[in-house]
């Protein structure tokens, strides 16, 4: 065939192949991307983009923003979302409590701490150290005499108190126990261990030379005592707790009512004192 001729031939024949759709290799990648742009994306994503409750991604806690927490547990979130405790309670299984000095949410429940005991048998933890509750002294329920404290876990006499023919006594201002038990003035008063006839500054009740703004057996008025959770302060006698968890002051269960926290007097353990008390009491 002559040169001229095959070219002609060769343009016809492109021009067929065109026409058949039979394309070039780019035409076909060129439908092959539209093919795909056009198509439904079928991935999804699995987790829940909520601002809260259950996500996936957060396993057993939920969602509270873009935080995973324990609402059995947070303070923040307790029992759901936004839903935080009041100032001195905690959240113990989804719900706000107070455990009360000493108390913490453990397993889901109020409980005491370490060497203290719930002696309360209502429905609020109420801890207390039986080695120095004087109504709780040993044991639940063992309350001192109104001439005793607790120590140790043991009733005794109240620092300042002799035991002397069965009872607890002053030997500083008894007058017929004066200085030692049965040294009788015979008729004089005792004023700190010795007779005398005059009790100069402080008052004379019935041979007793006692100052009546702290002593705990004459408090205000002669032969008027406090009872055994209470001290003499200023002449009144005023109501204490023991200072659950301390040792010494200050303390930071002694709150509410009780915000003064003293030594017991002529002791070494703390109390919190009802705010009523202008000043921690004196030891005899």
């Amino acid at each position: 065939m002559r040169p001229a001729a095959a070219f002609v031939l060769t343009a016809v024949l492109g021009c067929s192949l065109d026409r058949s759709g039979l394309g070039s290799a780019g035409d076909t990648d060129a439908d092959t991307d539209a093919d795909s742009d056009s198509g439904t994306d079928t991935d999804t994503d699995s987790d829940t983009n909520t601002e809260t409750g259950t996500d996936s991604s957060c396993g057993v806690l939920e969602r509270c923003g873009i935080e995973c927490v324990d609402t059995s547990a947070d303070p923040r979130h307790c029992g759901g979302c936004d839903s935080p405790c009041a100032a001195g309670t905690e959240c113990c299984s989804g719900v706000c409590v107070d455990c009360g000095p000493g108390g913490a949410c453990t397993d889901g429940a109020c409980a005491c701490g370490v060497g203290l005991v719930d002696c309360d048998p209502g429905a609020a933890t109420r801890c207390t150290r039986t080695t120095t509750d004087v109504r709780n002294c040993g044991g639940c329920g063992i309350e001192c005499d109104v001439r005793e404290y607790c120590g140790g876990g043991v009733c005794s006499c109240r620092p300042g108190l002799t035991p002397c023919v069965g009872f607890c006594l002053d030997l500083a201002s008894n007058d017929v126990h004066c200085g030692a038990c049965g040294a009788d003035c015979g008729g004089d008063s005792c004023l700190d261990s010795e007779c005398t006839s005059d009790c100069g500054a402080v008052t004379n009740c019935s041979g007793e030379c006692v100052d009546l703004a702290s002593h705990p057996l004459h408090c205000g008025v002669c032969r008027t005592p406090c009872s055994v959770d209470r001290v003499c302060v200023a002449s009144a006698c005023h109501p204490f707790v023991d200072a659950v968890g301390c040792d010494a002051c200050p303390c930071a269960s002694c709150e509410g009512d009780y915000t003064r926290c003293c030594t017991y007097p002529g002791a070494a353990h703390a109390i919190c004192v009802h705010s009523a008390a202008a000043a921690c009491p004196e030891s005899l």
